[in-house]
């Protein structure tokens, strides 16, 4: 069994051209976002903006193993990945 990070939730992240769903694992309810932006990376990775706060003010990393994306806002969300893994 392995032991979440603090500030770490399990969810699934689908990330779509105009919208992102992250629906966390043991809740029944998914948070739908419109995309205001995004900026791709060198490395593959990129960052997306969207119209409302996904994360909680706790949680630093939302995703699945080999799928996390990291998380900052107060006001809108700004995801940046996916990540296989997330060293804190």
């Amino acid at each position: 069994m392995t032991i979440p990070k603090p500030g770490h939730v399990k969810a699934e992240i689908r990330v779509a051209d105009d919208v992102v769903i992250m629906r966390r694992i043991g809740e029944s309810d998914a948070v739908v976002a419109r995309v205001l932006g995004r900026s791709p990376a060198a490395d593959g990775r990129e960052t997306v903006w969207v119209d409302r706060l996904l994360h909680r003010s706790h949680e630093y990393t939302v995703g699945a193993e080999g799928h996390l994306w990291k998380t900052t806002g107060a006001f809108v969300t700004e995801l940046t990945g996916p990540f296989d893994v997330i060293d804190r």
